[in-house]
């Protein structure tokens, strides 16, 4: 799926400009005509627009304004005139252009969900549909709340995930630059400091004297020693960014055990949280799936989606079906069937997101609490070993000379 920015207009003249995914041109044009839109002009989103979208998208910033929203919206204030409230006072640039483009889309006759939807700024797609939600059962506050749990429960998760691969990625880009620094720096200029002062090298460091004239290319370590970790670097970033490659890096992934379970038990965390958010709101299960499978954040299960789809189709029940995705653990299924069975399967998702959230938070004190001091001591190994291979030769023509 391609990205399109673009700008249509109705029969009676109405213009809008916003952002769409679809394959191909014909189909944005498609599915415009079939909101009563003509397509004017598009063009697809690029790496920059990508790059600048998520620097300056505030999860933070969006979450404040969804509680705000729900908390005046509950206090009996008009749509209107809470976003002219929050657009006067509101402490982030991010949130002003938010209230401005909404109320844009509501002066020209939009519900709160269309104008989210079609905003210019790229508004998260699950928020429109929550705000849809609210509008249906009545009840734009509680939306308005739950999107704004939904939101910072997913801010959580992904901040999570990035403290569990963080700390192993850092230490991955520190080895990469201290073996630079060792092939491309250290042991020239030591192979060629001894060979002036004549010491005589052991056995032990005549394969690394032989490897060292390699590598001993005037200029050449200026190049290589921050390359490695740059290109290491510039490889997340682009896996970030590029979904293809996320979805391969994923595909690879899976075939990881460690990496596998630590994926799949935070998309369990996602999945079960919101599908028990949406079935609490009054959301029926199929509808509640649909919502689902458009969520960015499950698109990398969404086989395992269309196979639950097609089992509940079939009449299996929900935890029963569950039972055959892999990114469902075995005692999940088993407390969804007893809550399915006491008629509490809303409530029942809730808390088996809530225990594998609690447990994955365990599981990551724990693993920081192990890798802070194999760090320190493998990093102070390192340096031991260059300090050794400093002195030991010196010493050794110190002999020489007091003889």
């Amino acid at each position: 799926m391609k990205t399109f920015k673009y700008e249509a207009m109705t029969l009676n003249g109405q213009r809008i400009d916003g952002e769409k995914s679809a394959a191909s041109i014909a189909e944005l044009a498609a599915a415009l005509q079939g909101e009563g839109y003509y397509l004017l002009s598009h063009r697809e989103l690029t790496l920059l627009d990508r790059v600048r979208k998520k620097c300056f998208a505030d999860e933070e910033a969006l979450i404040f304004f969804l509680r705000q929203l729900a908390f005046m919206l509950q206090s009996g204030i008009s749509i209107s005139r809470t976003l002219t409230y929050l657009q006067e006072d509101a402490p982030k640039r991010y949130i002003r252009m938010i209230c401005e483009d909404l109320q844009k889309g509501l002066s020209k006759g939009k519900p709160l969900q269309a104008a989210w939807r079609d905003s210019a700024l790229g508004l998260p797609a699950e928020i429109g549909d929550w705000f849809e939600i609210g509008d249906m059962m009545g009840d734009l506050s509680s939306a308005a709340q739950t999107a704004a749990d939904e939101l910072a429960e997913r801010r959580h998760l992904k901040q999570s995930v990035a403290q569990q691969v963080f700390y192993p990625f850092l230490v991955l880009c520190l080895l990469l630059l201290f073996f630079n620094l060792l092939l491309f720096v250290i042991l020239p200029t030591l192979m060629q400091t001894y060979a002036q002062l004549g010491v005589r090298l052991p056995v032990m460091m005549q394969p690394l004297a032989a490897l060292s004239k390699l590598f001993a290319i005037p200029g050449l370590s200026f190049i290589l020693v921050p390359l490695g970790p740059a290109l290491f670097i510039a490889l997340g970033i682009w896996v970030s960014l590029y979904p293809p490659a996320r979805h391969r890096l994923w595909q690879l992934a899976r075939r990881l055990p460690p990496v596998r379970r630590l994926l799949y038990r935070h998309l369990y965390v996602a999945f079960a949280g919101s599908l028990g958010r949406l079935l609490s709101a009054g959301i029926g299960l199929e509808r509640a799936l649909v919502f689902l499978q458009k969520r960015q954040f499950m698109a990398s299960v969404g086989e395992d989606l269309d196979a639950l789809t097609l089992a509940l189709h079939r009449g299996m029940p929900l935890s029963r079906a569950m039972e055959n995705l892999d990114f469902v653990p075995e005692l999940a299924a088993t407390l969804l069937f007893a809550g399915e069975q006491a008629g509490n399967l809303p409530q029942a998702l809730l808390d088996t997101a809530g225990y594998y959230r609690e447990r994955a938070e365990m599981e990551q004190r724990f693993l920081l609490r192990i890798i802070e001091p194999v760090a320190v001591v493998f990093l102070g190994a390192m340096v031991l070993a260059v300090a050794l291979m400093f002195f030991l030769p010196l010493l050794g023509t110190y002999d020489q000379f007091l003889q």
